[in-house]
């Protein structure tokens, strides 16, 4: 199950997303074949591996938009 749900993140990973891989944060700068580059909270880049991409961090501001109520008249 972890596996399936790490391949369908992994899949839907999108540039702006933030990520971890290896214990470390970043933002996802470019999606390449096999690879992923990271762009630091410094502004330093990294190159990884997709599969070392272990979690894909949900953006909070999306997440609040869906928490948001519109009230219908």
């Amino acid at each position: 199950k972890r596996r399936k749900k790490l391949e369908k993140q992994r899949s839907s990973m999108q540039v702006g997303a933030k990520v971890t891989a290896m214990g470390i944060i970043g933002t996802v700068d470019k999606i390449e074949e096999k690879t992923v580059i990271l762009e630091m909270i410094d502004g330093s880049k990294i190159e990884v591996i997709k599969q070392a991409v272990t979690d894909v961090v949900p953006d909070e501001s999306k997440q609040a938009d869906k928490n948001i109520k519109i009230p219908t008249s």
